[in-house]
């Protein structure tokens, strides 16, 4: 299934991700261009559980207005030396979104995300 980029406006969004074992993060997320209170879903699965902690590559499936189930991969990456990340999310090989990310305890991984294709953030270096 080919899944087209539509061309929106810049934006922004937030992600909750709940670290819910086994390599699989269970994401609640909205963003700029969506009406209060609508909430949405993605779920990611590691590819490779055996190398620990939260970064590596996962696949992911979110759905999207309107009623667009879109699938993808998830590339979580540590900033060295922090509890910061940098994330990607690519589509059949097309960067769609940027973000950055940072663990809350054990169980919560907060994310901010932007068009991956036009907003660069400049600061953060994996």
């Amino acid at each position: 299934m080919h899944t087209e980029i539509k061309e929106k406006p810049s934006f922004w969004g937030m992600i909750n991700y709940t670290l819910i074992g086994d390599g699989c993060l269970n994401g609640v997320w909205s963003n700029s261009l969506k009406q209060e209170p609508d909430l949405f879903n993605e779920i990611a699965r590691k590819v490779d559980t055996a190398i620990p902690g939260l970064a590596g590559t996962y696949h992911c499936t979110w759905i999207d207005m309107p009623d667009n189930v879109v699938s993808g991969t998830l590339v979580i990456t540590q900033v060295r030396n922090t509890n910061s990340y940098t994330l990607t999310w690519t589509v059949e090989g097309d960067t769609w979104f940027s973000g950055v990310g940072m663990l809350l305890g054990d169980r919560s991984f907060i994310v901010t995300y932007w068009d991956g294709r036009t907003i660069q953030f400049p600061f953060i270096t994996p």
